[in-house]
């Protein structure tokens, strides 16, 4: 069903009211741009900052040791078979999909100096930064590495403990890697915890004395987080068998987005689960979240198949592109500029507009026309977008979908929203 909200003819506007699904509109002024700086020659290491927002992504260098985690093997078929995170081939399909997927940063698992199987992950994880250097030093890809901490998910882990961890991760991943992330000037590192147990100063207070304000980290929330003294630079939550997690910081402002695929352990002791999201839901929760403009924009995971929540390409969701559908749509929606439009096929005259300004609000985007002129802000008040001589604005409802077409000559513009 189809209802105009302006066209020349009829010279009828009202004002509509409906909750965002994405935000699809964005000038070319305002793309996200991450600066390269000077490239390392020799010995020499340069790190540059990370723009707001980035797309991170969960990442797992622990095969083939955990194929069959509790003694169950994995559910899904991954399109690279069964392999060894230290195999140099498949460290570069792996690059190139995380590329595909617009992935800004990888945020790799390591589970400390005592783990018994640190040695192998560690040694993939460097490759992984090393073919990064070099691929990204022949102007290849643009892509950045992070530390996922673990060792809190079962421990209390002492103090003396987590500064010698952060000094060997400086020192063997930071100091000899351009691709170690950064934001402020200080490398990135993101910390698990156990959750409900850990909300207490204490935890807090450990961890900004490890840190010593030489690391940009990010804890994950739990219990009463927002009430901590010592505030950490930001907040994750991990919790795939929730579809979407948003994450606010003390002063209750959004700072992260974390949108999972679908949630089925290998063990089936472990009924914990979630249904695979289908082709239409994902592309809706990837909008989202691109909508969102949240500085961190996170996906679990990238190839955690012990827990089934990889979008890495698989033979269950396979396409033509080769990379798989969570991928694909990864691809497509990437920022606010990735808008859908169309030719129109006919030819519209615009007549002389009648003033009767309407106003579309919602939590994400606002839309403002005046006469034939239409702006659209983002709701931190930044303008991503205005035209002139709109020809027609008309809604579309398409099942739980209403679709906002703004015409503009031969173009369509269209926005996706919520039907309420």
């Amino acid at each position: 069903m189809r209802k105009f909200l302006f066209n020349s003819e009829s010279r009828f506007i009202k004002p509509v009211y409906l909750m965002l699904v994405m935000t699809c509109l964005l000038s070319s002024d305002d793309l996200k741009a991450i600066s390269h700086g000077e490239r390392a020659s020799g010995d020499t290491i340069i790190h540059t900052d990370s723009e707001f927002p980035l797309r991170g992504i969960f990442y797992y260098a622990w095969y083939p040791n955990n194929w069959a985690p509790n003694g169950y093997h994995v559910t899904y078929n991954p399109t690279y078979g069964y392999y060894d995170n230290n195999d140099r081939t498949l460290i570069n399909n792996h690059i190139n999909e995380l590329e595909y997927g617009n992935v800004d940063v990888v945020i790799a698992s390591w589970w400390g100096l005592d783990n018994a199987n640190r040695v192998p992950r560690d040694s993939a994880i460097k490759k992984c930064m090393e073919e990064t250097d070099r691929r990204t030093k022949n102007g290849e890809i643009d892509l950045k590495w992070a530390i996922y901490y673990e060792l809190e998910a079962f421990y209390n882990e002492p103090l003396d403990t987590i500064r010698a961890d952060l000094d060997y991760l400086m020192k063997r991943y930071v100091e000899k890697h351009n691709c170690y992330a950064h934001i402020d000037g200080k490398p990135v590192i993101f910390v698990y915890s156990k959750g409900s147990e850990d909300n207490t100063n204490q935890f807090t207070n450990k961890w900004a004395d490890a840190v010593d304000d030489k690391w940009y980290y990010v804890l994950k929330i739990y219990g009463g987080y927002r009430d901590a003294l010592r505030q950490p630079s930001s907040w994750h939550q991990y919790g795939p068998s929730t579809r979407v997690h948003r994450v606010e910081d003390s002063s209750r402002k959004l700072v992260s987005y974390n949108i999972s695929p679908g949630f089925k352990h290998a063990d089936p002791n472990n009924t914990t689960f979630l249904e695979r999201a289908s082709e239409e839901l994902w592309t809706d929760i990837v909008k989202e979240m691109v909508g969102s403009e949240v500085n961190w924009q996170l996906i679990t995971s990238y190839n955690e198949w012990g827990e089934g929540t990889s979008v890495e390409s698989a033979a269950e969701w396979q396409t033509n592109s080769g990379y798989g559908m969570y991928l694909d749509v990864l691809h497509t929606y990437a920022t606010l500029e990735d808008i859908t439009t169309s030719d129109y096929n006919g030819s519209i005259h615009s007549d002389q507009l009648e003033d009767f300004p309407f106003t579309i609000t919602n939590k994400m985007l606002q839309i403002n026309q005046q006469a034939d002129n239409i702006s659209v802000y983002s709701m931190t008040g930044r303008l991503i977008f205005q035209e002139k001589n709109i020809s027609s604005l008309a809604l579309d409802f398409i099942d739980r979908f209403a679709i906002l077409n703004i015409e503009v000559g031969k173009k369509t513009y269209r926005l996706k929203y919520v039907n309420l």
